[in-house]
C-alpha cells in the first residue's frame, strides 16, 4: 500500500499495479491568479481518496468524478472509497500575490510549491521510485501567455517543456518550479474562438452526459468543458463511448451549468463532428454537433 501526498491537503491511498497510472497537472492562469489541479487515477481495483473531515465537494472549489462514491468517517479525516476505473479530482484556488514577481529587467514570474511525499511500505508492485513511473506531473500555464523559463528547486532531471507544458517525473518530496512568462505575441492571423449554444436543456436531476464519434471513425480530438472544470482535455473520440455524471451539486449557487466543446482536431474530414447524449431525470436527448477550429458548440443545462 502506498501513500501519496499531493498538494492541497488530499492524499489518495491506494492498491497499485502495473497497469495503474496516477497523472497530476496544475495549471496557472498569470491572468486570474488562478490555480486549477487535476488528478486523473486509472486503477483496476477498487481504491479510497482520504479528503479532509467534512471536505464540502461543491462542484466548484473541489470535485470529484464520478459521483456515485461511498462515504465513509475516519479518524481525523473522510475516505470516499470508489468502485471505478478512472477517477478525476479537480480542486480550485487562488495563488496569493507573493507567489508573483517581477525582476528589475521586467520579466514576471511565478512561483509553484509541489509536495510530492511518499511513504514505501512493503508492496508487490512494479515501482521504481528513482523514475517516479506511476506519478506524472504537469504544470501548465493558461491565458494569453507564454513560457520564456523555468526552474526547478531542487533540480529534477527527468523534464521537458513543449509548449506552455511542463512535464516532469521525480522522487523529491517538496518542490519548487519557478516559471518566467510573458504575453503572447499577436499574429495577424490569430482569430479569436466563438461559441454557440447547440441546445438549452431544463435540469431536472442527474444526469449522464456520453460523448463518442459520428459514423466513422476520423482522428477527431476535442476538448470537453463542464462549467469552468475541463472534464477532458485533447479527448480522441471513438465509437467507444465517454460518459460522465452531472449532479446538482456542480451547479454550485448557479443556476445555469454550460456543457463546452471545443475543437482540437478536426481528423481527415472535417469539421470536427461528435455525437453527444444526455440521459437521466425526464431528458433523452441525443444530437449531432459539428465544431471547427473557431467555433465551440455549448449545452446549456438550467435548473
Amino acid at each position: 500500500m502506498k501513500f501519496i501526498t499531493p498538494v492541497f491537503l488530499l492524499f489518495f491511498v491506494l492498491q497499485l499495479d502495473a497497469q495503474s497510472s496516477i497523472v497530476r497537472t496544475i495549471s496557472v492562469n498569470p491572468s486570474t491568479k488562478d490555480l486549477i489541479e487535476t488528478t486523473d487515477i486509472q486503477i483496476n481495483s477498487e481504491y479510497l481518496l482520504r479528503v479532509e473531515k467534512g471536505q464540502v465537494i461543491d462542484g466548484q472549489s473541489f470535485s470529484v468524478f464520478p459521483t456515485n462514491y461511498v462515504r465513509l468517517d475516519g479518524d481525523g479525516f473522510d475516505l470516499l472509497l470508489f468502485d471505478s476505473p478512472k477517477i478525476k479530482v479537480v480542486s480550485r484556488s487562488k495563488l496569493p500575490n507573493e507567489m508573483f514577481s517581477t525582476s528589475e529587467s521586467g520579466i514576471q514570474s511565478v512561483s509553484v510549491d509541489f509536495n510530492n511525499n511518499y511513504l514505501k511500505e512493503e508492496t508487490a508492485i512494479d515501482y521504481d521510485p528513482n523514475t517516479n513511473n506511476v506519478i506524472l506531473s504537469k504544470l501548465e500555464l493558461e491565458g494569453d501567455f507564454e513560457i520564456i523559463g523555468y526552474r526547478f528547486i531542487p533540480e529534477i532531471d527527468n523534464k521537458r517543456i513543449e509548449g506552455n507544458q511542463i512535464t516532469f517525473n521525480g522522487n523529491v518530496n517538496r518542490f519548487k518550479i519557478e516559471v518566467d512568462f510573458a504575453k503572447k505575441k499577436q499574429s495577424e492571423e490569430t482569430t479569436e474562438r466563438k461559441s454557440l449554444v447547440e441546445k438549452e436543456i431544463d435540469y431536472k436531476g442527474e444526469l449522464t452526459l456520453s460523448v463518442w464519434d459520428d459514423v466513422q471513425e476520423d482522428g477527431d480530438i476535442i476538448s470537453l468543458w463542464l462549467g469552468e472544470i475541463c472534464l477532458a482535455k485533447n479527448l480522441k473520440v471513438t465509437k467507444e463511448k465517454v460518459k460522465y455524471r452531472i449532479t446538482k451539486e456542480m451547479f454550485g449557487k448557479n443556476n445555469v451549468l454550460r456543457i463546452r466543446i471545443d475543437n482540437v482536431d478536426e481528423g481527415t474530414v472535417p469539421p470536427n463532428t461528435v455525437l453527444v447524449e444526455l440521459r437521466g431525470n425526464g431528458v433523452n436527448e441525443i444530437f449531432k454537433v459539428n465544431t471547427t477550429n473557431n467555433l465551440s458548440k455549448e449545452i446549456v443545462l438550467r435548473k
